[in-house]
């Protein structure tokens, strides 16, 4: 018998006919013997299913994992419908289709990690709109696990040469930003930890029935908040209050918002993709319209007359701290704690970059004490995102956190450090990179020292020497211009290649190499880098701020410097993953 080249998959049509076929292909003959045969690898091992279903442009998926992958089938075609609507539909479909996966080093605990990762992989396709297994399986330690992620890849290859439009290169995959911001990501030591803790204080918090009560979860960009705070929501829209061991039976009452644009509609498809929600904007939520769907004035007073389990907040920095536009309270956080018995609050201080979100020191040092004295901060410290020496990381410490510029050093884990002088020559650095798919997402930002203002018919550039790009959205389009469905983010779109982003834009989001021009708001004076609020563009940066004292101050050097943090940091091109 030949070799067996691993993995094995099989594309199957998803009908009883089907696997019945397929058991009678791969029966295994009475005479036994020690050579692994096919047969073995897909009837006495363990195996991996993946279903997939098209309807119209609509593409579904369920991924499973079985000891005995012919009775699985059976019982999904012919059992489960009973229960299930999804299971019926996907039973009387005739587009339905199934991949099963199997491979000789495949066991109990390797498959259901396996099944995971491909429910992340999955969930990073833009054009699989509904994602079915209700359930997460992250393994870790067991026999065999070192292999998970190397076996994870060549069987993502290998139904990618099968089916190149529901599995895309994973490459592709891994720069998405529903792949980021997935809920199916593996947590670390620290992330598990954090979330046992969290899941301990929900349980206290609904036995006792505690109203406004606030938990901080803090760290810098890259400690890896955002995927704590997506597994948490996805978990918890999962339980019943039961499960808290309350005396009521009822599914959790849980909404997850954020104010970023581009960072919400990222959760509302994921959430629609794993059916959390039924519709756009039912359990993801700008904080404004939750505040205004929750509060309703009575004798001059804003009252919250049913207040909801729990509300976690991404980007908490981002909250308002003033009125603006539709809001027109004083504090959103204030207002949360209005509406919910529990806010989980994700908060970085260093990526406050306007006006109407600043917090001042006093606020910062409150909101932070408070929390600490009712043991409810949790401190995430472990940074995920940027891959660097530790001497990289303390020179980009040292240039934005005190204004040093040192010696670039030499960075043996894979960290491409930069300067330029020509930013049209960093532009083709970059756009060479962008189309190299082995390098990844790549793109060009600044920092805000050019106009920009929306209007038809006119591109405000980013322009420096012979280099002139239009600032975002001038060729590709944000949440807030289009409700086409599955709008990527701005730097996803194949347009943007074209643009220079802001800080604004790129805020919560990764790049692999970032081009960056840096204008005149960062300036070298006597020996440091200063920042000088008067030549940014931003008026959200740099406007006078009515502070609690009702003075108005200039908090420019303050957002200003926040916002050149998350820029500066890339100076000039950088190697995978770019903190943001």
């Amino acid at each position: 018998m030949a070799s067996i080249e691993y993995p094995l998959v099989k594309r199957i049509p998803y009908s009883e006919e089907a696997i019945k076929a397929f058991e009678t292909d791969y029966q295994k003959p009475l005479d036994v013997s020690d050579e692994l045969t096919e047969a073995d690898i897909f009837l006495a091992y363990p195996t991996v299913y993946i279903i997939t279903d098209r309807k119209k442009k609509q593409v579904s998926a369920y991924v499973g994992e079985t000891s005995n992958i012919i009775s699985r089938t059976v019982q999904h075609i012919k059992q489960d419908p009973l229960e299930r609507d999804d299971w019926d539909s996907l039973a009387r479909s005739s587009e339905a289709e199934m991949y099963i996966v199997g491979h000789d080093k495949f066991n109990k605990s390797l498959t259901l990690d396996v099944e995971n990762q491909l429910m992340l992989y999955l969930s990073g396709n833009p054009k699989i709109q509904q994602l079915n297994n209700r359930r997460s399986n992250p393994q870790f330690r067991y026999y065999t696990s070192e292999l998970m992620p190397k076996i994870t890849s060549q069987v993502w290859r290998e139904l990618h040469s099968q089916n190149p439009d529901i599995f895309p290169e994973e490459e592709v995959i891994k720069d998405s930003a529903l792949f980021k911001a997935s809920p199916f990501h593996k947590l670390t030591a620290e992330q598990l930890k954090a979330k046992e803790i969290l899941f301990e204080k929900i349980r206290g918090n609904l036995k006792l029935d505690k109203q406004s009560e606030l938990i901080l979860v803090s760290g810098e960009a890259g400690a890896g908040k955002t995927v704590l705070l997506s597994s948490l929501f996805y978990d918890l829209n999962r339980l019943r209050t039961s499960d808290f061991s309350t005396e009521e039976d009822r599914l959790l009452n849980c909404y997850l918002l954020v104010n970023h644009d581009e960072q919400h509609r990222v959760y509302d498809d994921i959430a629609l993709k794993l059916r959390v929600q039924d519709k756009r904007g039912q359990r993801v939520q700008k904080p404004t319209s939750f505040i205004n769907n929750h509060l309703e004035e009575v004798d001059g007073e804003l009252i919250c007359q049913q207040a909801v389990d729990v509300v976690l907040v991404d980007e908490g920095h981002l909250l308002l701290t003033q009125g603006k536009q539709s809001y027109r309270g004083k504090n959103q956080l204030e207002d949360l704690l209005k509406c919910a018995k529990l806010v989980i609050l994700i908060f970085d201080e260093n990526q406050i970059i306007s006006r109407a979100e600043y917090w001042e020191d006093s606020q910062i040092q409150k909101l932070i004490d408070t929390t600490t004295v009712n043991d409810n901060h949790i401190r995430l410290e472990n940074q995920m995102r940027l891959q660097s020496s530790p001497e990289t990381l303390q020179w980009i410490d040292d240039f934005v956190k005190r204004g040093e510029i040192k010696p670039i050093p030499e960075d043996n884990q894979g960290y491409d450090l930069k300067i330029f002088t020509d930013a049209q020559e960093m532009y083709e650095a970059i756009r060479d990179r962008a189309y190299d798919k082995e390098k990844g997402l790549s793109r060009m930002l600044a920092t805000y020292d050019w106009d920009w203002k929306q209007g038809k018919g006119t591109n405000w550039n980013v322009t420096v020497g012979d280099f002139s790009l239009p600032w975002n959205y001038s060729q590709t389009k944000s949440p807030g211009q289009s409700s086409a469905k599955n709008l990527k983010s701005w730097a996803e779109q194949e347009a943007s290649i074209n643009e220079v982003g802001s800080t604004y834009t790129i805020q919560g989001f990764d790049l692999n190499y970032a081009g960056v021009i840096i204008g005149p708001s960062v300036k070298y004076r006597d020996g440091r880098v200063i920042y000088d609020g008067s030549e940014s563009k931003s008026n959200q940066m740099t406007s006078r701020r009515t502070m609690s004292d009702g003075s108005k101050q200039d908090v420019s050097e303050k957002t200003v410097r926040i916002s050149k943090k998350k820029t500066i940091i890339c100076v000039l091109c950088i190697k995978p993953p770019l903190i943001t």
